[in-house]
């Protein structure tokens, strides 16, 4: 229980330093930008990238999947209730707070919880591989713009800095041939 407190007043700390550094507009918003492309296609892939190569990836498979992407779902499904109930939002602006709802929290707050709590966050990365392919589709579905479903569904995942980390990371871990040892990082 102490490493769940300890890992959600870490996150809470960080949202609040960020959070009051903006307000107080100590970085401009060019190094806003900067820093949310750094993390969202240099940090976060980096940081999968090491969790999913040194996990069982049957283990993460396993039964807590199923419990991890339900609770992303109903997460996700309660924002977009409050967004259609009480705020009124364009069905874009309802995807990107579902998809912060759900899929954010689980890779910016799941991933260090999950470290503290339980010694791991393997269990994290299912979620991120699944719903990060659904959001985009639900986004380019919403945006209005032409689509391509086989652009879409076949092309689209393999543009998400997540996913591609995910996929490298299980590329260097299993192994090449039968009785080979997977490589592990250290």
């Amino acid at each position: 229980m102490g490493g769940v407190v300890s890992g959600i007043l870490i996150v809470s700390v960080v949202i609040a330093v960020g959070y009051f550094a903006a307000r107080l507009r100590i970085p401009g918003p060019e190094v806003q930008g900067a820093l949310t492309r750094t993390a969202y296609y240099v940090t976060n892939p980096a940081l999968l990238f090491t969790v999913v190569a040194g996990s069982d990836i049957r283990a993460a498979l396993g039964t807590d999947a199923p419990l991890a992407l339900l609770s992303a779902a109903i997460a996700g499904l309660l924002y977009w209730l409050a967004s259609f109930l009480f705020f009124r939002r364009p069905a874009a602006e309802t995807a990107v707070g579902a998809m912060a709802s759900s899929y954010a929290n689980a890779n910016n707050i799941g991933i260090p919880v999950s470290l503290y709590a339980v010694g791991t966050a393997q269990h994290v990365a299912p979620v991120l591989l699944v719903i990060a392919p659904f959001y985009q589709t639900v986004l380019g579905l919403v945006s209005g713009s032409k689509i391509s479903w086989k652009k879409m569904l076949l092309l689209q995942p393999f543009g998400n800095p997540m996913i591609i980390a995910s996929a490298a990371s299980r590329a260097r871990a299993e192994p090449t041939r039968p009785g080979r040892r997977p490589v592990r990082p250290r």
